[in-house]
């Protein structure tokens, strides 16, 4: 008699999938409620891209996904911290929509598409890392929160090193997806110009 296996996603996958489907629900409702408030956001995205300061692009890049990474690894660090790595994905992926809506709103198909050649490999090395992050914040959150119901004792020192670790990496990975970010705004003004 020969054994059937099933086939069942492990619990990492679709926590993975929840947190993308979360990141781009935040993309999809922010690039439909672009507005007034957005308005100064991409004005500001825009001029520096079009003066070519490649620095105020990579410090202004760094520092706000760093402000993100920085939300996910103290959420991690929560025994209920799990719903606000999600909202903060959330709210993440708004902003990135609603920057590449209103760009449409102003510029029509062409402004929106070279603010996608802007934005699509720093972006993407970005949102790899903010899953990351989420993924791993999530998971630390939990294991917290098991470690408060134990009888015992658990190390926790251990677990805590692999985190920090692992953000440390993702800090650096962000620090070149900011770099890109800048250098792709420099090739951007070459071309234009």
């Amino acid at each position: 008699m020969e054994k059937e296996t099933t086939t069942r996603p492990r619990r990492g996958d679709l926590l993975s999938a929840c947190l993308w489907g979360t990141y781009l629900a935040g993309i999809l409702l922010g690039a439909g409620n672009g507005g007034e408030e957005l308005a100064f956001l991409t004005k500001t995205f825009l001029e520096m891209r079009r003066l070519g300061e490649w620095k105020s692009v990579f410090l202004t890049s760094a520092v706000s996904s760093m402000g993100v990474l920085s939300l996910l690894f103290v959420s991690g660090l929560c025994a209920v911290g799990q719903p606000v790595s999600a909202a903060v994905l959330f709210v993440r992926g708004m902003g990135l929509g609603g920057c590449i809506g209103e760009l449409y709103r102003q510029a029509g198909f062409s402004g929106a598409a070279a603010a996608l050649l802007l934005l699509a490999l720093p972006e993407t090395i970005c949102a790899f890392c903010f899953l990351k992050a989420g993924s791993g914040a999530v998971r630390m959150s939990c294991r917290l929160f098991h470690m408060i119901l134990e009888p015992q004792p658990v190390p926790l020192v251990p677990r805590f090193k692999r985190y920090s670790i692992r953000f440390i990496i993702l800090f650096l990975l962000l620090i070149l997806a900011a770099a890109v970010s800048g250098l792709c705004t420099g090739i951007f003004v070459l071309l234009a110009g």
